[in-house]
């Protein structure tokens, strides 16, 4: 991407008060890389860290899964590895997202 179109779609991107820098920067972020799992990857855990987390065991979050309380994900950029949404970890939990 050329500096002229990063500056071009800045401009437009300021002028819609519904986006904030923040989110305006992730947007041209993501349009650069668009091939980088970014934000993806972090918000999905392993079943190790969900185990951690929740203060179980791995074979317990395997449970958790197999009964529907949790939903696994494929981890972006790896074809086998499973985890699971933080989103439904925090859900399992009783903590609010």
């Amino acid at each position: 991407m050329t500096d002229q179109t990063r500056q071009t779609l800045a401009a437009i991107l300021a002028s819609d008060p519904t986006i904030g820098p923040l989110k305006a920067g992730l947007i041209i972020k993501r349009l650069e890389s668009p091939d980088d799992p970014g934000d993806a990857v972090r918000l999905i855990a392993r079943p190790k860290q969900v185990a951690t987390a929740l203060g179980v065991t791995v074979r317990t979050v395997a449970n958790f899964a197999a009964r529907g309380s949790l939903q696994k994900v494929r981890i972006p950029g790896s074809k086998n590895a499973i985890g699971y949404r933080w989103s439904d970890v925090r859900k399992l939990a009783g903590v609010a997202s």
